[in-house]
């Protein structure tokens, strides 16, 4: 009886044990000892896998972007990803959010790394009836001797938590050696971006898992149009009662019109009977157009004329945004490295709200008349 065992092996990563691929690993290996001996097949051999290389290599380039494979998110440094300098996102954020006509106008805090959000404490005041202030304070004329009346201010939190804005891009390796492009224009793009993207939320933002723009706010007042008022027009009527209803320091008013409203106010005039007509509620400086003496700027963000947000009278003092410091630059050399290109991942966390919750009830003023920081015109349609 043969009591000899099979000597065997442990399987290998790219062969799993069978008769057939073991005797192909040792006929591979012999083919490999004799080219190892001559110098001239050796090299031939090499030429072969190397142009071979190249083949593969290029066909899975065209089969990936023809596809087009979705890149995956790498986070991770053991996988590539790298943060760059802090002057890079330091000249990012300031290049994108210092020319912002909104934003650089709003009252914005900044939440420590380890913050996830913020309470921050606002005056509850909802109305200024019998001389109230700020949620309740008031002083009283007293008598000597008499007893004092106490009164306190009213203060809610205003919950602010930053939510996570993201930008994906890629160069080539090629693109690379150009480290101008790189550095001033890809980051010039995302800084715009960043920037149009917070300021659409402060104006449009819906308050669900980003900010609460001011144009669906509650503490906002949508002012109603004329009896008879045609589509898609604006009417000096329309301009005066908004800022009758408006609340806020002149100094810190700002009108915000999309830019073909900017017609329909050139066309307003106040007429003064037969005689001609008087200056209208809308003028004109070397600095730009002015409502009430107050400046008109145009913003993408307005909605196009006709539409509720399509002119915005605010003090944006009164609106809290926050943040968590510059916008964050990584960078991997591995998302798509098959391909030769490399992904560049920009984060920023935002959020933002107006101070007050509701609009308030003036000192002196008919029934039912409201003012706030933040007005509108409905849709005229």
């Amino acid at each position: 009886m043969n009591n000899h065992h099979p000597v065997t092996a442990p399987d290998q990563p790219i062969y799993r044990g069978s008769a057939a691929s073991a005797l192909g690993q040792q006929l591979f290996d012999i083919k490999n000892a004799a080219i190892s001996r001559d110098p001239s097949a050796r090299s031939r051999l090499e030429k072969t896998q190397n142009r071979n290389r190249e083949i593969l290599e290029a066909k899975a380039r065209q089969e990936n972007r023809a596809a087009g494979t979705p890149s995956l998110a790498v986070g991770i440094p053991s996988d590539g990803g790298f943060s760059l300098q802090a002057e890079t996102a330091a000249d990012l954020s300031a290049a994108g959010f210092g020319n912002s006509e909104v934003l650089s106008r709003c009252d914005n805090r900044i939440l420590n790394p380890d913050v996830q959000f913020s309470n921050v404490v606002a005056v509850d005041e909802k109305g200024r009836i019998n001389g109230l202030r700020h949620g309740g304070a008031a002083v009283y004329t007293t008598s000597e001797l008499d007893e004092l009346t106490q009164t306190t201010t009213a203060l809610r939190l205003n919950k602010l938590e930053p939510q996570k804005l993201t930008g994906l891009s890629s160069a080539s390796d090629e693109m690379l050696l150009d480290a101008l492009f790189l550095g001033t224009e890809n980051r010039k793009v995302f800084a715009e971006a960043y920037a149009f993207k917070c300021q659409d939320q402060v104006i449009n933002g819906s308050g669900a898992g980003e900010a609460l723009g001011v144009v669906n706010a509650n503490a906002t007042i949508k002012v109603s149009k004329e009896s008879g008022q045609g589509a898609a027009t604006i009417l000096t009527r329309n301009l005066s009662r908004m800022w009758a209803m408006f609340h806020g320091e002149t100094k810190n008013a700002v009108w915000l019109i999309n830019r073909n409203v900017a017609s329909a106010l050139d066309e307003l005039i106040v007429l003064a009977g037969t005689g001609g007509t008087t200056p209208g509620i809308v003028s004109y400086a070397p600095g730009g157009m002015y409502i009430k003496g107050v400046p008109v700027v145009e913003i993408e963000q307005c909605e196009t004329l006709g539409t509720v947000g399509d002119i915005i009278l605010a003090d944006f003092s009164q609106y809290t945004t926050a943040n968590k410091g510059d916008v964050n630059e990584a960078m991997s050399i591995h998302v798509h490295f098959i391909d030769g290109q490399n992904a560049f991942r920009f984060i920023y966390y935002f959020d933002g709200q107006p101070r007050f919750a509701e609009p308030i009830t003036p000192y002196k003023g008919a029934s039912g008349a409201k003012v706030s920081p933040f007005v509108v015109l409905e849709t005229r349609s």
